[in-house]
């Protein structure tokens, strides 16, 4: 290292003053644009806008339809471009009027979050393999692979299994990346509690500000009107942002009959798979999984 770039590394991160910002942002900017085809800066790049710094991250802001699309393709070549920068060690993207939340992703554990459900303990057998499969592609390239991914199959064979092994994946492989995991009946009960405390725009910002949404046993949504509603722009808004949606039910979308057609059309979108029950051979390795 050269004893200009020496002395360079050794000086604080420029403060939070609006030219300090700005004065960094368009160094990184400038490098950007010189590492990509000029197109895809415009497309992607062009449209970010530097936020505070704080801790030594680089916080910028991106519109929803292309923050998720970004963070999977863009974060290594975001954090690179900081190499020339005074005392920066990270960016991080976050969404237009959010807070900078330190450690990226989604906020901290969450405690639905099994932490035995992984890919790596989950029992593969002929009822369950293609659904498994489906899930790890789904966890390896969020959006890329299936989406919607909808898993279907009676109570008890590894649905909830297999959308906590994505989720948990995520939070190891893809830390940056904001994943929410819950099940039908906690999207209700979030849902009325915000109607009553006046929250419905904090609670459209807990789930469509995302990059993956899992929501288990959507079939608990059945006659609940105004949760379905909800849960329709819900879907449309990440759909159309390019966030990833794995949902799980106890039939397939078309015998959802008390849903809504729209609701069950989109649920079709993508990929719908069974999870069915497994052979002797599956279930004698699962009791030896138990003992």
């Amino acid at each position: 290292m050269s004893e200009v770039s020496e002395a360079t590394s050794r000086r604080p991160p420029p403060g939070g003053d609006e030219e300090g910002i700005g004065s960094v942002w368009e160094g990184v900017r400038e490098r950007l644009r010189a590492a990509i085809p000029e197109s895809t800066f415009k497309m992607w790049l062009e449209p970010l806008q530097a936020a505070p710094i704080q801790d030594e991250v680089l916080y910028v802001t991106a519109p929803d339809g292309i923050r998720a699309w970004v963070e999977r393709r863009y974060s290594g070549l975001l954090n690179h471009s900081l190499d020339e920068a005074d005392g920066l060690r990270e960016v991080r993207l976050v969404a237009h009027g959010e807070a900078p939340r330190p450690g990226g992703g989604d906020g901290g554990e969450d405690p639905q979050l099994n932490p035995s459900y992984t890919f790596e303990r989950f029992v593969i057998g002929e009822g369950n393999r293609l659904a498994h499969a489906a899930a790890l592609a789904v966890a390896e390239a969020p959006s890329e692979a299936y989406n919607p991914l909808f898993l279907h199959g009676p109570p008890g064979l590894g649905k909830t299994h297999l959308l906590v092994a994505i989720a948990n994946y995520l939070r190891v492989n893809a830390p940056r990346l904001s994943v929410r995991y819950t099940t039908a009946e906690g999207f209700t009960n979030e849902f009325v509690a915000a109607l009553h405390s006046a929250g419905a725009e904090q609670f459209k910002h807990r789930f469509r500000d995302l990059d993956v949404l899992l929501i288990d046993d959507v079939q608990f949504l059945e006659g609940k009107r105004h949760t379905e509603e909800e849960f329709f722009h819900t879907f449309n808004a990440l759909y159309e942002s390019g966030s990833q949606l794995v949902l799980s039910a106890d039939r397939i979308p078309s015998e959802l009959s008390t849903l809504p057609s729209r609701l069950r059309d989109r649920f079709e979108w993508g990929l719908t798979l069974s999870v069915e029950p497994p052979n002797l051979a599956t279930r004698l390795v699962v009791l030896q999984r138990l003992v």
